[in-house]
């Protein structure tokens, strides 16, 4: 399995959200009535506000948080390697793919997963797959692009950069 390569733990994938920590990430969260997909950037910026306030384990604190919801697993994924949500912090693409192949994993292991966990997990792997490529991890990004491709519909809204980064992985 891909994420068995990169798995923080094999508890990451049952757990249920950590939530204290990113209390500051929930409130502007709440302002927008749970919309994650609002305002990026600030709510990128509630997320490292956050993070910057937890003394250590921030990778663990960050996986438990996101635990096995999409909506997270998705967007705190993408904070942690888009230049325009990095808020001056390091990009942590490893982290990213680790957190897109839990949740890609926990849709795949649902008994009947729906049409929309299909396309989420296309989604997931199809981001997964270009961040992996970029990053040199070549035999990984084709997994991803295995899956992805596997799902009936690979993609997510990606610039066209990324798209030819995809097109690039040859699967064999």
């Amino acid at each position: 399995m891909i994420a068995s390569t990169l798995l923080l733990s094999a508890a990451c994938i049952a757990a249920t959200g950590s939530e204290k920590p990113f209390q500051p990430l929930l409130d502007h969260l709440a302002r927008q009535h749970g919309n994650w997909h609002t305002d990026n950037a600030k709510i990128a910026a509630a997320f490292y506000r956050s993070l910057d306030a937890i003394p250590k384990d921030k990778e663990k604190a960050i996986v438990d948080f996101v635990g096995t919801d999409f909506d997270r697993a998705y967007c705190i994924a993408s904070y942690l390697v888009y230049p325009e949500y990095l808020q001056g912090h390091k990009p942590q693409p490893y982290l990213a793919l680790t957190i897109w192949a839990n949740e890609s994993e926990y849709i795949a292991g649902k008994k009947r997963p729906s049409g929309e966990d299909k396309s989420d997990a296309g989604s997931l792997n199809y981001l997964a797959a270009i961040e992996a490529e970029r990053n040199g991890l070549h035999s990984l990004a084709v997994a991803f692009k295995k899956r992805a491709e596997a799902t009936g519909n690979p993609g997510a809204a990606v610039s066209g950069e990324e798209m030819d980064i995809y097109d690039t992985i040859k699967i064999k």
